[in-house]
């Protein structure tokens, strides 16, 4: 039997199954079904995460987000009892403890649970599932929106996801609705049977804090419960004689909107939509998604959907453009996790109480350890990395300690961009350790030391020096002192600095408008004396902090299409003359709440939410600037860093809604067209442990190896399945299809063609039920498994596969064909950005050709 036959049966096989999925995705019409996904019998669920107690308290971790505005809040476990308040849409919650399926919601399961619960919740109001819902499949389902462009009133053009199951109220964000108007993958956590509407969310996890974007009918879109995707044939050829790529045949796809119309112009030059083929698919994450596959006058289609206009007015835009400008800059946001916490600290004498802040002194809590307090459990700060480091400035006379132009200790930020946990603990370690042996002191009372005024402006280019490493990192710049330089003095003594320009072009990287300056904060300690040149020296650091801060802030401005305006009130502050513990409580909370402001992601998840829905990034950063003055409010330079990274990217987008016209249609499955499988990177690396496995298998006896064999196959399916009864075990693996989770499998394999008995040897030469397969072809499926693990190590990275496939089925007495998989040598994409893997918000995806998959 050839190749072609058997795959084309069980691609078949494949597509009807997922065609029945589609069938069954329509809802019934009972009006007391629970909502799937909610809270609501969770706490029965035997695969419900956390731990669920016989006294009904619970332990979760995370907070869970409320799905239907205006929820209830109950005194008691019992409708009737007194209503405590109502909950908005979205809103994030722990469950504490649970009776009659309603829980006991609290703000904080960390602190006090007694003091922070704030009442009951029925289960139905809270959504449960960690993970999208399932379909019977096993796949994630997901959710494709039914947008249509309309330049005439935006407000057709839009959908508006609502905030509950059966409100009517839209899914507010910022003070206004959300609406959506782009071809954006979402995922199903939630469905309710009764008004047919699914809540989706755009990442795939509902963990940290990931908004929810609101409910959406059926009707407004469609379910992909597939993991099939399509892309016109890629021109890949490879020129082995000359050891490059050369070029090839581009195909172009044809999507026609009815059968009937596909029926009349397959063949023919007519084109309804005309898809572009070629590479440029591998630098996306983009597929067409597949529905489902049907037959129509002997020929196979297969039924999709996919965006054909672009943004504003001009629908000639490219649509796969635009993903890639999302995509990248989705990449740029998630790099704004990545802080680097600097501090300028002023070494004389005074500032013994306030570096003692820093440390905490002997036994108080410092602000490294409340900075680490305050991320370690909170899910505002999700995937933040923060590295630490310091600079010390004094004045000339501390040369008489070994120390020039008077700045001294130090620890400057390493090249690491990408440290690991163990390497930001030793970071952070180090810096504790340096900082409490800072010495203050090497008096500026002497000879040398003729004013108040210390070589700040030295400081500020050194530290700017210090912190140059992993320019795509966010830069904090906290400088603690009490006065501020005589920059005619500082030059006289010998200073190298011209003037503030030039520490000004230290600090923003030579004035670059590609990079993200260093952000400064000036934190003036209170006087420690009374005289008129002590005063004189105190306002200069006033001054000259409100300087550098408006200069940064002016800088940062150039080029914006928004228009945050700075408040140098959030940038420089004056501490009172508290004294003592609440001296140094109020330093703590004051940079705390400064880098708590950039580290938090909750703002970055709303842009990437808001930009997936198609909203214009102007018009998001606008709305959270009117949100300023408020507790939570964004800081200015950080929605100008927010544009200033990824504007560029987005194109148009950047200041213009994209409206993407969605076209529903059928493309003949032909030579012209590859199908794709989407595999989560959880996944794929589930897959590439049990490929590990079979390795060397020459070195392996027949015993040895059918082990290996049925471990990996029967592992896989009980993923899905549970364990497996002597009667499964004799089913052809292409029954088990349906339950392939754990076990993806190629539309060419020829796995399945066996059951998994056919692979477990007894030892005299018969199978389990005295019909082994021939030894020699055990051997052939365990080379067929092995190079599969060569092709997934090679897809992990930016190389091509390159194989053939040969029929040898005459060296053998095969019960089933497996031919001979010969690998070529990995080749590397024409370009760097091209790729089967891709980031997808938190996580990796794979978009792997059906014949790689074992």
């Amino acid at each position: 039997m050839g190749m072609k036959s058997y795959g084309l049966k069980s691609i078949r096989m494949a597509f009807k199954a997922a065609a029945a999925v589609v069938i069954c995705a329509s809802f019934g019409t009972g009006a007391q079904a629970t909502i799937n996904g909610s809270c609501s019998g969770y706490a029965q669920d035997p695969n419900a995460l956390g731990t669920f107690n016989a006294d009904g308290t619970i332990i979760r971790n995370e907070p869970l987000p409320v799905l239907n505005d205006g929820a209830t809040v109950y005194a008691e476990a019992d409708a009737n009892s007194a209503k405590v308040m109502s909950l908005s849409f979205g809103e994030r919650f722990f469950i504490v403890r649970f009776k009659d399926d309603f829980y006991q919601i609290s703000s904080d399961t960390r602190l006090n649970v007694e003091k922070d619960t704030i009442g009951w919740v029925k289960g139905e109001d809270i959504l449960c599932r960690n993970l999208p819902i399932l379909n019977k499949d096993g796949i994630a389902r997901k959710f494709y929106v039914r947008t249509k462009a309309s330049f005439v009133d935006d407000e057709q053009g839009t959908i508006k996801p609502k905030a509950g199951p059966k409100s009517e109220e839209c899914a507010n964000i910022n003070g206004r609705c959300r609406e959506l108007s782009r071809f954006t993958l979402y995922f199903v956590f939630a469905m309710d049977e009764a008004s047919e509407r699914v809540l989706l969310m755009a990442r795939p996890r509902n963990d940290g804090d990931a908004r929810l974007i609101g409910w959406v009918s059926m009707k407004d879109g469609w379910l992909w419960d597939t993991r099939y995707g399509l892309r016109p044939k890629e021109n890949l050829v490879f020129d082995e004689g000359k050891g490059e790529w050369a070029a090839g045949e581009e195909r172009r796809a044809c999507l026609y909107e009815t059968l009937e119309k596909a029926e009349e112009f397959v063949g023919s030059d007519t084109c309804f939509v005309p898809i572009l083929g070629g590479n440029r698919w591998f630098n996306y994450a983009l597929r067409i998604p597949v529905f489902e596959r049907v037959t129509h006058a002997g020929q196979d289609y297969f039924r999709v959907a996919m965006p054909t206009s672009g943004v504003g007015s001009e629908a000639a835009d490219d649509v796969l453009s635009q993903v890639n400008g999302l995509d990248e800059a989705i990449k740029l946001l998630k790099n704004l996790g990545s802080l680097d916490v600097f501090f300028l600290l002023d070494g004389t004498q005074s500032m013994q109480p306030h570096i003692d802040s820093l440390t905490g002194g002997v036994e108080g809590t410092g602000i490294l350890a409340s900075i680490q307090d305050a991320f370690a459990n909170d899910p505002r700060f999700d995937g933040v990395k923060v590295r630490y480091g310091y600079r010390v400035y004094r004045d000339w006379y501390a040369s008489e300690y070994g120390i020039d132009e008077g700045v001294g200790e130090g620890m400057p930020f390493d090249s690491n961009c990408a440290p690991t946990d163990d390497e930001l603990k030793l970071n952070q370690e180090r810096f504790n350790a340096e900082v409490k042996q800072i010495d203050t002191q090497k008096s500026g009372n002497g000879p040398r030391d003729t004013d108040h005024e210390e070589n700040l402006i030295m400081g500020l280019a050194i530290a700017a020096d210090d912190m140059t490493p992993c320019s795509d990192n966010v830069k904090l710049l906290f400088v603690v002192g009490d006065t501020g330089y005589d920059l005619e003095t500082q030059i006289e003594r010998g200073t190298p600095l011209e003037g503030e320009d030039e520490v000004l072009g230290y600090m923003t990287q030579g004035f670059s408008t590609e990079d993200d300056p260093i952000i400064p904060f000036f934190i003036q300690v209170p006087k420690v004396q009374t005289g008129a040149n002590y005063l004189e020296a105190y306002d200069k650091f006033t001054n000259q902090g409100k300087f550098f801060v408006q200069k940064i802030g002016e800088h940062f401005s150039v080029g914006l299409k928004g228009n945050p305006e700075i408040n140098i009130g959030e940038h420089f502050y004056q501490m009172s003359d508290a004294g003592g513990d609440a001296g140094q409580e109020e330093l703590v909370n004051y940079i705390l709440d400064r880098v708590s402001k950039f580290g938090d992601q909750r703002p970055i998840n709303e842009v990437i939410a808001e930009l997936q829905g198609g909203t214009a990034l102007v018009k998001i950063i606008d709305a959270l600037s009117k949100s300023s003055g408020s507790k939570n409010s964004v800081p200015a330079l950080r929605l100008a860093q927010i544009e200033k990274r990824i504007c560029d990217e987005l194109g148009k987008a950047c200041q213009e809604r994209v409206f993407n016209d969605v076209t529903e249609g059928y493309i003949p499955a032909n030579g012209d067209v590859q199908t794709d499988i989407w595999v989560g990177g959880e996944e794929f690396r589930a897959w590439r442990s049990k490929l590990e496995l079979i390795k060397d298998t020459s070195a392996l006896s027949p015993k040895e190896l059918s082990s290996v064999i049925v471990k990996m196959m029967v592992d896989g399916v009980k993923n899905s399945t549970g364990d497996l009864s002597p009667s499964e075990m004799r089913m052809p693996i292409a029954d088990f299809l349906k339950l392939k989770h754990g076990l993806p499998t190629g539309e060419q394999t020829p796995l399945l063609n066996y059951s998994i008995s056919d692979f477990i040897y007894s030892g005299d030469g018969s199978g389990s039920d005295g019909e082994l397969i021939e030894i020699c072809e055990l051997y052939r499926v365990a080379r067929w498994l092995e190079r599969h693990r060569e092709i997934f190590d090679a897809v992990d990275t930016t190389e091509v596969p390159v194989f053939t496939l040969e029929d040898s089925s005459q060296d053998c007495d095969m019960k089933h064909p497996t031919p001979e998989l010969i690998m070529g040598d990995r080749k590397l994409f024409p370009e760097d950005t091209m790729s089967y893997r891709k980031a997808q918000l938190d996580d990796t995806i794979f978009w792997l050709p059906n014949k790689f998959l074992p």
